[in-house]
């Protein structure tokens, strides 16, 4: 009787424990956090736009901290990518650019050409085309 208790203890000791160790696991994001995402964003990205005869320029900025920046310029300006920093988050094929209380701003849709040199963002609810840039 004794062999059976005994036998019957440390069946069930070892089942705790590989229920135990079972249920550890990696579960960190895949692009290293709640900001930044996908890597092939960083840089600096540009559109060029003609309009009235005068040229107008305007690019977002991705740092691979997870800060985007937006600007908007003229041929005799240089864009100031300091201006406006938000927050944002890419997944997906979608990017959410957080307030600095970290709520959401806004989502767009995105994609990134296959040879890394352009990039289309338009709207996430499908209003408008949506603008393609020139990674610089």
């Amino acid at each position: 009787m004794k062999k059976k208790l005994f036998y019957f203890a440390t069946l069930l000791v070892v089942a705790i424990c590989s229920m135990t160790l079972a249920s550890c696991g990696d579960d960190d994001d895949d692009d290293g956090g709640k900001y930044g995402g996908d890597k092939a964003l960083v840089g600096t990205w540009v559109n060029h736009v003609q309009e009235y005869g005068d040229d107008y320029y305007d690019g977002y900025k991705f740092t691979s901290d997870g800060y985007i920046s937006f600007f908007e310029w003229t041929k005799d300006e240089s864009p100031n990518w300091n201006y406006n920093k938000s927050r944002f988050k890419a997944k997906d094929g979608v990017i959410t650019v957080y307030k600095p209380d970290g709520s959401v701003y806004e989502s767009r849709n995105y994609s990134i050409s296959s040879d890394g040199k352009s990039l289309w963002i338009g709207w996430k609810d499908g209003h408008g085309e949506g603008e393609t840039y020139t990674k610089q």
